[in-house]
């Protein structure tokens, strides 16, 4: 019985929010920590708990840090383009909106991606012939619905950018790119700074 509440409490860690975890990690005076008579049992409840509302309050930290990271891209991507594809105010409160539309749609065909080659390599040494074959016509239609979002968007950033501008955004979101990647692998170890480079410049 005794070995039944452990588990279940162990679970309960596992899975609850970091409140939960602390919550649980205090309670020394509580009922269910009460039936664990063994001083070292109890040791390794408390030290499992404790560490678990650790690792949530980590995972908290680094979505927040990856969050402001994000809207720093954003931010830094939104005024390269500005400047690169000469857009006035009015030209950019219209053009972004449409931008982001996209990048959304095309994020969502990625992660469908990611995910079919995630399953993919957990399945890969059981996996049959026929179960790799519908894999591998999955990712063809991924790829031709990128091709195909790709093609309705470039009809409506005519409607929007002039023949120029459009130009100017396929070349300034290629340097963007670039520079983000060799900014990345640039990164400075000491501070965790991203640098980013734009036609090979600082």
């Amino acid at each position: 019985m005794k070995k039944l509440i452990l588990i279940s409490i162990l679970f309960i860690c596992a899975s609850a929010q970091q409140a939960a975890a602390q919550e649980i990690s205090n309670a020394g005076d509580s009922v269910l920590f009460k039936c664990f008579e063994n001083d070292g049992d109890r040791l390794q409840l408390l030290a499992y708990c404790e560490d678990t509302a650790k690792q949530q309050k980590n995972n908290i930290a680094r979505r927040d840090e990856h969050e402001k990271i994000r809207e720093m891209l954003e931010t830094k991507k939104k005024e390269y383009f500005t400047k690169e594809m000469k857009l006035t105010d009015e030209e950019a409160k219209v053009f972004f909106p449409v931008l982001d539309q996209f990048e959304n749609k095309y994020r969502k065909i990625g992660r469908e991606r990611k995910k079919l080659l995630a399953d993919f390599e957990t399945e890969e040494n059981s996996i049959t012939d026929a179960g790799a074959r519908q894999i591998n016509k999955q990712l063809y239609d991924l790829q031709k619905q990128e091709f195909d979002l790709m093609l309705e968007y470039e009809k409506i950033f005519e409607t929007i950018l002039t023949p120029k501008q459009l130009f100017l955004f396929h070349k300034a979101h290629s340097n963007f790119m670039r520079g983000l990647i060799k900014g990345v692998g640039s990164k400075n170890k000491k501070s965790n700074a991203l640098r980013f480079y734009f036609d090979g410049k600082l």
